[in-house]
Order: C-alpha cells, then structure tokens, then sequence
C-alpha cells in the first residue's frame, strides 16, 4: 500500500512555473496591445531608428577619468556617466533619423530655413518618442543591447589603454593607488588583472542597472 502511495505521488505531474518575461517583451506586448495601425507605426518608427546606427563614441574619456578616480568611494558615479553617454547616444540616434528623414528638402532650402527645418524635424520626432513611454523604453532597451554594449566594452577599454600610455595621466596615479589597496585581497599581479576586473565590474553592473531601471532616452 506504501510502495503504491509512493508510485502515485511520484507520478503525480508538476505544475510548469511560466518563464520570467525580459523587459523587453513585456514592452512589446504593451506596444502590440495598443490600436493595430498604432503598433504598426511604432514598430516601424522602432526599426526605422535602429537601421540608422550612429557612428560618433559617445564615451568621454575626461568624463571617464573623473569617475574612475571617485570609484573607491561612489562606484554609482561612474554608472551616472555611463548613463549620460548612453542617453546621449539615443538622442543623437533620434536627431541622426529626423535628419535623414529630409536630408532632400533641406537640400533645396536656404541656409537659415534648412536649419530651422532641421530644429523642427528633430523637435517633433523626439516629442513622438517621449511622449510613448513604452516605446521610449522598448527603443533605448534594444539600442544598448544592439549598439552601445559594444561602444562600451570596446571604448571603455581604449580609453583606459590610451591614457595608460601617456606619462604622468592621472588614470595612472589612479591605477596605482588602487592596484596596491586590492592587490593582496584580489591576488592581483600587474595593474593590467586590476584593470580587467574593473572594467567587466563597471561594464556589468551598468547593463544590469540600466535593464532594472527601464531607462528612458529623454527622461
């Protein structure tokens, strides 16, 4: 009787726990829940803007250098930079797909009213954006993970490289003083293993801040 209770129980099928859905599909049922014609504009406008990648390095290496040096005491400082860079980089993305939008007009027009076309263009494109916070979120999410994490895991490292070769930068005083507190604790043995730690640490705690926190690109 034990062995058949046993059997059953064993048998007895387990409820399935659904997936957690990422940010970014819950915004995508958002965007799709809306009017068809809606949604459909939206996600065109969504494609339109990730097919213009804008090639300009949003990181500033001065901006980089200052929150490096306060990273012992506010590492939340150098994610408030890296935040501003990516911001920027959205609305330069934003501005860059406006522009194209009436590259042939302004190409016909004076100056002074290609430039105000073009301040126009931008304006009402951007407050399309923003005034759709799904949308807003839905686009800066895939802009990081299709544009930018490759600005910043490459440009964080090149700026670091660069100015470790320039004698007497002050990333390299930085360096220095943190390389010999940590060294022991981290079994570092050249600055270089410090560096490396450092970045994947900037690099991954930024991505997960910017997924928890549904960053807006105008907010």
């Amino acid at each position: 009787m034990a062995e058949h209770l046993l059997k059953s129980e064993d048998e007895t099928p387990k409820e399935e726990v659904p997936e957690e859905k990422s940010p970014e599909e819950k915004l995508e049922e958002n965007i799709k829940a809306a009017e068809p014609s809606s949604a459909d504009e939206r996600v065109e406008l969504i494609r339109e803007i990730m097919s213009k990648e804008t090639f300009i390095d949003p990181l500033n290496p001065e901006e980089i250098t200052k929150a490096y040096a306060q990273y012992d005491k506010n590492p939340q400082k150098m994610t408030d930079v890296l935040l501003a860079s990516f911001q920027a980089y959205c609305r330069k993305s934003v501005r860059e797909t406006a522009l194209l939008r009436i590259k042939n007009e302004v190409a016909m027009l004076p100056f002074e009213e290609a430039e105000q076309l073009k301040r126009q263009a931008v304006q009402e494109l951007s407050q399309r954006i923003q005034g759709d916070t799904d949308m807003e979120r839905l686009l800066a999410m895939l802009l990081f993970k299709n544009h930018f994490w490759n600005w910043l895991r490459y440009g964080l490292k090149d700026i670091f490289a660069d100015q470790r070769r320039q004698p007497g930068h002050q990333i390299n005083n930085y360096l220095n003083i943190r390389f010999h507190k940590l060294k022991e604790r981290k079994h570092f043995h050249t600055v270089a293993d410090l560096v490396a730690h450092d970045l994947t640490e900037i690099v991954n705690h930024f991505k997960s801040d910017v997924m928890k926190k549904k960053v807006r690109i105008f907010g």
